[in-house]
């Protein structure tokens, strides 16, 4: 929903976010996965693999560092093409169970040949 509303601005494709700001956005209660590693593999990787599977707007959320501790977020979004668009699309008509384990050998061989293509 927060992207949908974001996407139709046409000179915006990016925001930039505070830790809390993310928290608020993803509805993580206060308290809920305070290191960062615990929040990004229980709720920014998750919602951003569902966000870029069953929607038509492809979204990147990166940290924004000062040194080494993340202080906030960048999230990008832009809309898909329409290949991406069907490929969301065939992924709502299919059923909700084994959902996860597709979207999770989708985005492990997104990853894979974005390795061999930069070599």
């Amino acid at each position: 929903e927060a992207v949908a509303r974001r996407a139709r601005l046409r000179h915006v494709f990016r925001e930039n976010f505070t830790i809390d700001g993310i928290r608020d956005l993803l509805g993580v209660e206060a308290g809920k996965l305070v290191p960062y590693k615990n929040l990004k593999t229980k709720a920014i990787e998750p919602a951003v693999v569902e966000v870029n599977a069953l929607t038509p707007y492809q979204v990147v959320l990166e940290p924004r560092m000062d040194g080494r501790k993340v202080v906030g977020f960048i999230m990008g979004w832009s809309m898909k093409d329409e290949t991406g668009m069907r490929d969301a699309y065939a992924e709502i008509q299919r059923p909700r169970v084994g959902r996860k384990e597709r979207l999770n050998k989708a985005t492990q061989a997104h990853v894979i040949l974005d390795k061999q293509m930069s070599h």
